[in-house]
């Protein structure tokens, strides 16, 4: 790089915007006087490179709310007395995805009932450029300049973006899981982020910021990896769990958006502003480390990544059945003595896997072998799938020499194994940035600088809050937090 990159990003979240822009009616759940603010302090602070949005966007999903929303951020509204109000920004410029109460499409005078999720029908017909894929439930953007680049995933973490069928609710019951405000992503939608991030590691991952061909797999694997939902995974510090607010399945989740080497979440609903840092150690086991590991193998040999999968509360698998490396793993963590290290184990799978770059054919032979002296030789918990896919890939997709230097970069693999656990994931939290409230509660909205350096990324969060005395957003005074992305290792 010729000189240090720099990239700013404006965060703001659950706007809770209702069908009404008349600013003389105290009955809107959207602020006018805070949304005259948030124009007034984007327009006062230096121009940002991006605008992200995370949800809640209008108050109950219907189609005139969310076309307000949508002339807010695009352009301007009427507010009465002759004035207007809009952050009057290209739509290119926002990432948006949707909230819980986003998919509500709720009536006024809705009962309870009408107070669950049920489609996204009115956001993507307000939103249009940023409307949801029913297939991915997801999509990116690509952000470069001055030889750096993010890489940012929007992903609808709505219950109704869960691609799983439930069977168990008769005459339409409503399940506790399908309440107002749960969250959830699939396993479904995970395939999807580990393709593409393959698919980038790999080259073949497309531009899509104007630009024509694909992004450079080294600037892509050095790119700091931002997920956008509204949802948030882990509860901030100092406030008490609530399930009914957080993704359901948390941690297997994170795993899966671990695997696909996220630096970043961005998020809102809990109504506070919050930056706190996690590691994947916190939440990852053995189990989850080998899937990890073995994934950064399959990508070596040109094979895609699988998520990690985990029965759910009724004893069905999310998706496909659990490789036969995680189920052997998990067999072994358990029969083996409790002082036994789950990183020597996988330190065993690796060894066992780069020895089949030699000899391919070799490869199932010696898995047997590792089962047998290990005291499991029973074939009932293998699924041979995965094994068979690895060994044709590597006997028929790969040369000898290019086997020979894999196996040489597989070495690697080792390293991560011992510095995997320690590895940070953030969390920044918007608080609700102009939703109307009769406790007046502190209204917020962020700003990242996020800075290239020569092994990774300086991430400054700037979060703004509303000061009542004045009636603004006082930019003067902002909670400013830092932390450095470490990005050397990567496979």
């Amino acid at each position: 790089m010729d000189k240090e990159a720099e990239f700013s990003l404006l965060h703001i979240s659950d706007l809770h915007f209702s069908e009404g822009t008349d600013l003389s009616n105290p009955a809107h759940t959207h602020s006018i006087k805070h949304l005259v603010g948030l124009e007034k302090a984007v327009r006062d602070l230096e121009e940002t490179d991006f605008i992200v949005v995370s949800g809640d966007i209008s108050n109950l999903g219907d189609r005139q709310s969310l076309i307000n929303a949508s002339g807010y951020l695009f352009d301007t509204i009427p507010i009465g007395e002759g004035r207007f109000t809009g952050l009057n920004m290209p739509h290119q410029k926002f990432g948006v995805v949707p909230g819980n109460h986003d998919a509500w499409n709720a009536k006024k005078s809705g009962s309870l009932l009408d107070r669950r999720q049920k489609s996204l029908e009115h956001f993507n017909f307000a939103f249009t450029d940023h409307k949801i894929p029913p297939d991915s439930g997801s999509y990116y953007r690509w952000l470069e300049k001055d030889g750096a680049g993010i890489y940012i995933v929007f992903a609808d973490s709505c219950f109704l973006g869960d691609t799983e069928k439930h069977h168990d609710s008769a005459f339409g019951t409503i399940r506790y899981d399908q309440a107002v405000a749960k969250g959830k992503l699939s396993v479904e939608q995970t395939e999807w982020l580990l393709e593409w991030h393959d698919k980038g590691m790999k080259g073949m991952l497309r531009k899509n910021d104007g630009r024509d061909g694909n992004i450079d797999k080294e600037l892509f694997a050095q790119s700091l990896k931002i997920l956008v939902m509204h949802h948030y995974l882990f509860e901030p510090p100092g406030h008490s769990s609530d399930y009914f607010m957080r993704v359901s399945h948390r941690d297997v989740v994170f795993r899966n958006i671990a695997m696909a080497d996220f630096d970043l979440m961005l998020c809102g609903h809990k109504h506070i502003l919050s930056f706190d840092v996690h590691s994947y150690g916190q939440y990852f086991d053995g189990r989850a480390m080998n899937r990890y590991l073995i994934n950064c193998f399959r990508r070596l040999i040109g094979l895609y990544s699988l998520p990690f999968k985990l029965k759910d509360s009724n004893g069905k698998f999310w998706s496909k059945p659990l490789s036969f490396l995680s189920e052997v793993l998990v067999k072994l963590v358990r029969k083996r003595k409790p002082s036994s290290n789950a990183t020597k184990i996988a330190d065993d799978v690796i060894e066992i896997l780069k020895s089949g770059l030699e000899n391919p054919s070799e490869l199932e032979r010696n898995v047997k072998n590792f089962l047998y002296k290990n005291g499991l030789s029973g074939a009932e918990i293998i699924n041979r799938d995965e094994l068979k896919e690895i060994r044709k890939r590597i006997s028929i997709g790969l040369s000898i020499q290019e086997r020979k230097k894999l196996k040489v970069v597989s070495k690697r693999l080792l390293g991560l194994s011992k510095t995997l656990k320690s590895k940070p994931f953030i969390q920044a939290m918007s608080g609700s940035s102009a939703k109307s409230s009769d406790r007046e509660r502190t209204r917020s909205f962020n700003i990242y600088d996020l800075a290239r350096k020569t092994n990774g990324w300086q991430i400054k969060a700037k979060q703004f809050q509303w000061d009542y005395s004045i009636n603004e957003f006082d930019l003067n005074n902002a909670i400013e937090t830092e932390h450095f992305v470490n990005k050397r290792a990567h496979i």
